[in-house]
């Protein structure tokens, strides 16, 4: 089972302030910058052409969580496919409690690279959402842990980017606030030198310190909406207060995986 381990130190680096920044190594990027082009150059970075997911159906491609005993509970009836986006639903059942949802990428585990992904998610509180590259066999946190957005806040303001890796997990996030109840892409650079993240198209943090750039194996891509869970998350996203929840969604237009440039 996969979780995005939402950790207590990312409640102290100011996320409300959309600033946080943490880690030798680890600096904001002024904006507006331009981003690479997603397929060819890229300064010294050629990026092969990507695959694209549009899900117009929900394909074997795509691991659908179902835990709804363990926490987060997740609920694979909330997780379906219609108009052309992937809907993963958060909601709170007749006893009272809350499940989530997500998805993992069973066919693209790969070491470097780039990710996109097109989403936007209702207001609400008690769920948060989670895009992120994961560890290829579960290592988690040798291997590392990507997170291109991460949204605790019920109205889908606050937000950060962050990065785990290592045995000892060292950790660093930055803060990304927007509003994401509208459309948004969300992007992730993975070479050796580095990480590279990017909100619509402008690089927002870049990540260079050797001993936070993951590099000991394949990651690969997760979409999650996660019910608060405070025993995993340490209250990073705020539970409901009273009353069930009215539903929230996490939509998510489209992805895109790019190989990692040859010889990596």
């Amino acid at each position: 089972m996969k979780i995005s381990l939402f950790t207590v130190l990312k409640i102290g680096l100011g996320i409300a302030a959309g600033i946080g920044v943490s880690g030798t190594g680890c600096a904001p990027i002024g904006l507006p910058v331009t981003p690479a082009p997603p397929a060819g150059s890229s300064g010294s970075v050629q990026w092969g052409e990507p695959t694209v997911e549009n899900f117009d159906s929900l394909s074997s491609r795509w691991y659908v969580y179902n835990f709804p005993t363990s926490r987060p509970r997740r609920s694979s009836a909330l997780v379906s496919v219609s108009g052309g986006s992937l809907k993963l639903g958060g909601a709170t059942d007749s006893a009272g409690l809350d499940f989530g949802s997500g998805v993992s990428d069973n066919a693209f585990h790969q070491k470097y690279g780039r990710w996109e992904a097109r989403f936007r998610v209702t207001p609400g509180a008690g769920f948060g959402v989670a895009i992120l590259l994961w560890p290829e066999n579960g290592n988690w946190p040798r291997d590392g842990e990507v997170d291109m957005i991460e949204i605790p806040s019920a109205d889908r303001h606050s937000a950060i980017q962050s990065i785990h890796n290592g045995p000892s997990n060292l950790q660093a996030t930055h803060g990304a606030n927007n509003d994401y109840t509208g459309w948004h892409t969300v992007a992730v650079d993975w070479l050796p030198s580095g990480l590279t993240y990017y909100v619509d198209g402008a690089a927002t943090w870049k990540v260079t310190g050797p001993a936070y750039i993951p590099s000991t194996g394949p990651l690969h891509l997760t979409l999650q909406l996660d019910e608060c869970s405070p025993g995993t998350y340490g209250g990073f996203i705020p539970c409901r207060e009273s009353g069930p929840s009215e539903g929230v969604t996490l939509e998510v237009d489209w992805v895109k995986v790019y190989p990692p440039p040859p010889g990596l």
